[in-house]
């Protein structure tokens, strides 16, 4: 079912191969040491779900890819919605209270997912799952708390051991100054700034307890390459300003770091930061004087870019800076990723945004803009982040070959538009060849490379949206006109090559291209008949609604829901199964389309 032992039969150096200029294959060394991904847990569609096969053959995938690194963020709780996330990849016991903890599976409820066995999927979907409930080996076998932290840490370790063999460092990280819930209840309360989800960075307790965070990763991974400290994603809670004198005195003796920044806040934010990342860097000197520390968060306006300038300047040069790009990757890297002279410093771009998982993302000529700048800045590491592997392979093979061959790609500004096309038009050529033949690929790459160049799906177009982190509603998957034209004039175009097709293989990646075209408007479609039903039970519930007026309007819902095309929405997505990352993607549309539709039929038959 997993496609990644495929690319290995078919060795990745023949799609260098073929590329004709402006790709070609380099005998040039990378300029970039750091060469790697990031894939993220927490959704079922990404690693969250891996076994430790799944991690070997994208292991080996990476290698095949001269690729050299891998990262991995661990959630331990945090604001809004993280208040009770918390992984098991890190296991910190603090004044004898160990947080529950988890993977996700198909029977939690977290990040939009709504509980439910597989044996009650959809459409004969419970098929192509072999248990119960769908997630992890360590996750869904696990007997109790303290065998989930014990599980998923082996795993880790033999997912270490093993990147170590093929040569590829590891990195473990997760945020600083982020507690699960159960130690606010038992950590003193001077601990606390200004909010009870804000520790103290100066105060014993805070201290005490990032030593625990720092010692448990040293202890359960001794052969862990890098430790990354992250910046949380959410802002700092707002309010008055209440420091404990320690506090207060190291804010007093650094608050110049960040000078250059209007907003108090977002100092206040500089100095906090920098008081944990300064302590951390000192401790992990005593405790693995020979493991680097990076720092890394998200690339708003309002998040880590603002502090970059001072936290360079007041820290010591041996921590590592790294950044996701902004905009879910829509945007290149901040200009400050280059400017931090004496400094190693990674960028991370998105190989895919988490705003449409349920959707393609060509992402082709984004990469080659955001490494070819990162060339020309003198970065040293390029990191992708993702969650799935079998929609993105053109995406992460792209971000292997354009690390390695630099001269791919102009380094000396950004790429102009038709620098971008292309870059991206040769790369897609190769890679239509090798993937639906060369026939087929004289019509497919160019449309997709127009696809990616231009975004056509991209949510900034007006595009189709599909956020793993909500539950799902009706507006998921909507196509404007103009982009549903697009997508059905592509779909008609592969029908007609699949069935023109002779070689097995090729007519095989046609079809799954095929389904997914059709699920984007099968989704698209859906989504339009559910929203009347739910459209009237919020007007009802909101009293929005005359009562003289809603059985006319819940009779024309009722119509629309009979059209919702859900069974071949379904069926027609496990058609293009091929991944472990695909199977967390059928467990969401259960979990979170199905049991919606569901909840809108009991609505409509219950006459309230």
């Amino acid at each position: 079912m997993n496609r990644i032992p495929r690319l290995l039969l078919m060795p990745i150096v023949a799609l260098l191969v073929v590329f004709s200029s402006p790709i070609s294959q380099s005998s040039e060394e990378s300029p970039f040491s750091i060469r790697g991904t990031l894939p993220w847990h927490n959704f079922l569609s990404g690693p969250t779900a891996w076994n430790f096969d799944d991690y070997k053959e994208y292991l080996d995938w990476m290698a095949a890819l001269n690729m050299n690194f891998v990262g991995f963020h661990c959630y331990t709780g945090g604001a809004e919605r993280y208040v009770t996330y918390v992984e098991p990849l890190i296991r910190v016991e603090y004044r004898n209270v160990l947080p529950p903890a988890e993977f996700d599976t198909s029977v939690t409820a977290r990040w939009g997912y709504r509980q439910l066995t597989t044996d009650r999927f959809a459409f004969g979907t419970r098929r192509f799952f072999k248990h119960k409930v769908f997630g992890a080996d360590c996750a869904i076998k696990a007997r109790d708390q303290e065998d989930r932290y014990e599980r998923a840490q082996d795993l880790m370790r033999r997912v270490i051991a093993y990147a170590h063999k093929m040569g590829i460092k590891v990195c473990l990280g997760f945020e600083f100054g982020i507690y699960p819930p159960e130690f606010f209840s038992i950590a003193p309360p001077d601990a606390l700034l200004r909010s009870p989800q804000l520790p103290d960075p100066t105060h014993p307790a805070s201290i005490e307890i990032l030593q625990l965070y720092l010692r448990n990763i040293l202890s359960a991974y001794p052969d862990i390459d890098y430790i990354w400290f992250w910046l949380q994603e959410m802002f700092n809670p707002s309010g008055d300003f209440s420091f404990s004198p320690k506090f207060q005195r190291f804010f007093n003796e650094n608050n110049h770091w960040f000078s250059y920044l209007d907003d108090d806040l977002m100092k206040f934010n500089g100095v906090w930061s920098l008081a944990y990342i300064a302590k951390a860097r000192d401790m992990l000197k005593e405790m693995a004087p020979n493991v680097p520390m990076a720092i890394s968060g998200w690339g708003g306006s309002n998040q880590l870019p603002a502090l970059l300038e001072g936290l360079h300047n007041a820290l010591p040069k041996d921590v590592i800076f790294s950044c996701l790009n902004p905009s879910q990757g829509w945007d290149p890297q901040r200009e400050i990723m280059g400017q931090m002279e004496g400094r190693e410093t990674w960028i991370i771009p998105w190989l895919e945004g988490d705003r449409r998982l349920w959707h393609p993302q060509p992402r082709v000529s984004l990469l080659a803009e955001q490494i070819a700048l990162a060339k020309n800045q003198k970065i040293e590491g390029v990191i992708g982040i993702h969650w799935r592997t079998e929609d993105i392979r053109a995406n992460f093979e792209a971000l292997g070959l354009l690390c390695t061959s630099p001269s791919n790609v102009n380094g000396i500004r950004l790429m102009t538009n038709e620098e971008k096309s292309d870059v991206t038009s040769a790369f897609y050529q190769a890679w239509c060849e090798r993937e639906y033949g060369p026939t087929a690929a004289k019509s497919i790459a160019p449309i997709l490379t127009r696809f990616d160049v231009e975004q056509i799906l991209a949510p900034r177009r007006g595009g189709v949206e599909s956020p793993e982190y909500h539950p799902y509603h009706s507006g998921w998957g909507f196509l404007p006109p103009e982009v549903e034209n697009e997508v059905r004039g592509f779909l008609d175009i592969v029908i007609k090559l699949r069935e023109l097709e002779k070689e097995k293989s090729f007519r095989s990646h046609l079809d799954y291209l095929e389904n997914t075209l059709r699920f984007c408007i099968l989704l698209h479609e859906t989504g339009i008949h559910l929203a009347p039903a739910s459209e009237l039970r919020d007007a009802i519930l909101a009293g929005e609604i005359d009562a003289g007026d809603v059985e006319a309007i819940r009779n024309e819902a009722w119509n629309h829901w009979r059209q919702a095309p859900l069974e071949e929405l379904f069926t027609t997505y496990g058609k293009r199964i091929r991944s472990r990352g695909e199977l967390g993607v059928l467990s969401s549309l259960n979990q979170k389309l199905w049991l919606h539709a569901q909840e809108l039929k009991q609505f409509l038959e219950s006459k309230q």
